[in-house]
């Protein structure tokens, strides 16, 4: 991870820069967030929240769901290479992705 004194330093989506980056991470949809909604079960404070990408900031990553798709892949076959993804885990890492989310 990427710290500036003791705080994470956040990308353009407020996801923290660095660490091992999943396909989720590199090629994001949806967001997670630290905190919880406002007034959420005492349980939901221990998980936080994900928060939709909006379609224009979507439309600024990727011209259409094959550029998604292929980010999606490449993100996963970088961690397999890099050691942190079994090579048999990958189909289900790749069922993972949401081209849905991008309707253009």
């Amino acid at each position: 991870m990427e710290y500036d004194d003791d705080e994470v330093v956040p990308g353009d989506l407020g996801i923290g820069r660095g660490g091992v980056r999943t396909p989720a991470v590199e090629a994001p949809v949806e967001r997670l967030v630290g905190a919880p909604y406002p007034h959420s079960a005492p349980f939901c404070m221990l998980l936080g929240r994900t928060e939709v990408v909006p379609d224009e900031q979507l439309r600024q990553r990727w011209s259409d769901r094959d550029e998604y798709l292929r980010a999606y892949t490449e993100a996963t076959d970088r961690l397999i290479e890099e050691g942190f993804l079994l090579a048999d885990d990958r189909e289900e890492v790749l069922a993972d992705a949401r081209p849905e989310r991008i309707t253009w």
